[in-house]
């Protein structure tokens, strides 16, 4: 089993460096999603990614939670449900 977990940010966000600061405090390693490149936007759509920062924790590589905004808390939570 395989847990990953990926925030969609962008430059202009004013939530996003703030929450992935905290989340490297918590020792949460993450994969960045960044929305300004033109690369994400076709996965970012796809998956519905509406605000930001947006998590997206994977699991074996399906998506087995979503967390819009800056919620550090709900996502360690989260991370020990599916462990």
């Amino acid at each position: 089993m395989s847990i990953t977990v990926k925030v969609v940010s962008a430059s202009w966000c004013s939530q996003c460096q703030p929450y992935k600061k905290e989340l490297e405090k918590q020792g949460i390693e993450y994969i960045n999603l960044d929305a300004d490149e033109e690369s994400n936007m076709g996965l970012l759509s796809k998956i519905g990614v509406r605000s930001l920062p947006t998590t997206l924790v994977y699991k074996d590589d399906e998506i087995a939670s979503t967390l819009v905004g800056n919620k550090v808390n709900e996502l360690k939570q989260t991370l020990e449900e599916i462990k």
